[in-house]
């Protein structure tokens, strides 16, 4: 069936409803933009838990496969965990318990972005503005060179954009890094 809450659609074969709790372990959820035709947030496969009463859903992804979609910022994550405050308008996004931080990213699926990627243990997303504050970002790899945000902390926009990376240490020849 079809459940709309808020600005989101749950899909799922099967709900399971208390008093206070829509569940499902196999779920797909879009949470909709201001922009015509486009999600904000897509989490598909998902064992998902709303709580009307707090208004937050708790989501996980069923298989390491799955990737969280950021439509308007044209990112994906392999983070697998997630928490909606949908009275903030803001979505939590963490690594799995098990999963390794080396197999937690953002990668960029821009055309001309297609090797942008960075590990990240634990994001914000703001759903008011689009931005993904990623945070526990250890280096971005940028053509032969690592550059460390300043607090392992990057900003990515609308459309792929990330904001300047201010007080960065930028490390070149990333094989013996003579530079």
């Amino acid at each position: 069936g079809i459940f709309d809450y808020k600005n989101s659609t749950i899909k799922s074969k099967i709900f399971t409803f208390t008093p206070t709790h829509l569940e499902s372990k196999s779920a797909i959820l879009k949470i909709q933009s201001d922009i015509k035709g486009m999600s904000a947030f897509v989490a598909p496969d998902v064992a998902l838990d709303l709580d009307v009463n707090t208004e937050v859903t708790t989501g996980s992804c069923n298989s390491g496969a799955n990737r969280l979609h950021f439509p308007v910022n044209k990112y994906l994550t392999s983070m697998r965990e997630f928490k909606w405050f949908s009275q903030d308008e803001r979505v939590e996004i963490s690594k799995a318990g098990s999963q390794p931080k080396t197999r937690s990213y953002f990668m960029s699926i821009k055309s001309g972005q297609d090797s942008l990627l960075f590990q990240s243990a634990y994001a914000v997303y703001n759903l008011k503005d689009y931005t993904i504050n990623a945070e526990q970002v250890p280096y971005i790899a940028s053509a032969d060179a690592y550059i460390y945000p300043d607090g392992g902390k990057t900003v990515i926009e609308e459309d792929a954009l990330m904001q300047s990376l201010k007080n960065s240490v930028v490390k070149m020849d990333t094989t013996h890094f003579y530079h």
